[in-house]
């Protein structure tokens, strides 16, 4: 299709896919893997409809909530195909599915720079020191990733405090 051509982003936000095209004949055995698959979806051009068909990419701003939910659906149900996959090889695989920023919805500046902060976390970890702890407002960027580490050498995580930046008119803001 034309719009396949003219945005190189399109095979960019169909990471999830390629890769479980990639796996299907993969061979797990006793060792671990790690895998990084960076999804671009929901992020511009917005190629998907919420059913994950194709559509003409779309840029405009009046356009942005509609094209960007869309996108949104598409990547949850992409997400919810590549948990089961990686669960029916692997039941014990920690996992993690991590969006690097919120929409940025609003109605006023203060809404829409809170909104950045609200990301997606997803965790799936079958690890004795990691079961029942109480993540509430811990989980950023980098306590996911010490959360990670910490689990899959099975040592309890030790967490910090969690604190979010924006910088604003050259501030530097805390949230």
């Amino acid at each position: 299709k034309k719009y396949k051509n003219n945005y190189p982003e399109y095979e960019e936000n169909n990471s999830i896919d390629k890769f479980l095209t990639k796996m299907k004949n993969f061979k797990f055995d006793d060792k671990s893997y790690f895998f990084l698959i960076h999804h671009l979806s929901p992020h511009e051009p917005y190629i998907y409809k919420k059913d994950c068909s194709y559509q003409d990419p779309k840029k405009n701003l009046e356009l942005y909530p509609e094209g960007y939910r869309d996108a949104y659906q598409c990547v949850l149900k992409k997400i919810e195909k590549l948990v089961k996959f990686i669960d029916k090889r692997d039941p014990n695989a920690i996992l993690a599915i991590q969006g690097d920023h919120g929409g940025g919805f609003g109605t006023n500046d203060l809404e829409v720079e809170e909104d950045i902060f609200k990301t997606f976390t997803l965790l799936k970890i079958n690890n004795t020191h990691c079961k029942n702890l109480d993540l509430s407002n811990k989980l950023d960027m980098i306590n996911t990733a010490r959360l990670l580490l910490s689990c899959a050498t099975n040592q309890k995580p030790n967490l910090l405090e969690k604190k979010s930046y924006l910088k604003k008119n050259e501030r530097l803001i805390e949230y």
